[in-house]
């Protein structure tokens, strides 16, 4: 949790401690430099992350390299990534912090297959939110994400993936 922590100042004297982090034999230990590297140094933590996603990994680290990935934007991993995204607990700081990036990856998706189980992926967590909570920012997210989001695939001509996202707008 201290490198967590101390990733949160993005402070560049940190770096070479994140960057050694990252090699732990604990998954949590290296998931946690994993984050706070990409804060600082977002290609270099992709390359370490497409380096461990050759490797099992579990936690802490799995989760991190899926949320470099859906911060790198790389759809070449989606089979990863819905994975990964799937298994971060609902509500989680994990899933909130990766969210609007996994949103912004589905408008560069034009896999229709896929694009439909990440707006899945998407309503799922929106429905999945407490009732306390619910309302409020099911809005944010309807308003803020999945209607820009079938409007972008509109204007593409990607009318069959429009269609599909405004099917879950409430």
């Amino acid at each position: 949790n201290a490198i967590g922590i101390l990733g949160t100042f993005k402070k560049e004297e940190y770096k070479d401690l994140f960057l050694k982090k990252t090699t732990d034999s604990s998954y949590t230990v290296a998931g946690n430099a994993l984050y706070a590297l990409s804060a600082l140094d977002e290609p270099q933590a992709y390359q370490l992350a497409r380096e461990f996603h050759e490797h099992p990994a579990k936690g802490e680290l799995n989760a991190a390299i899926v949320a470099v990935f859906i911060k790198e934007g790389d759809e070449s991993n989606f089979e990863f990534i819905i994975d990964g995204f799937s298994k971060m607990p609902e509500l989680s700081l994990e899933k909130v912090e990766a969210f609007p990036q996994f949103a912004a990856l589905t408008l560069k998706m034009e896999n229709t297959d896929q694009f439909k189980r990440a707006i899945d992926a998407i309503v799922k967590y929106r429905d999945a939110l407490p009732a306390t909570e619910k309302g409020e920012i099911s809005k944010l997210i309807n308003d803020n994400f999945l209607k820009p989001i079938g409007d972008r695939k509109e204007a593409a001509g990607l009318k069959e993936q429009a269609e599909y996202v405004r099917m879950f707008i409430k």
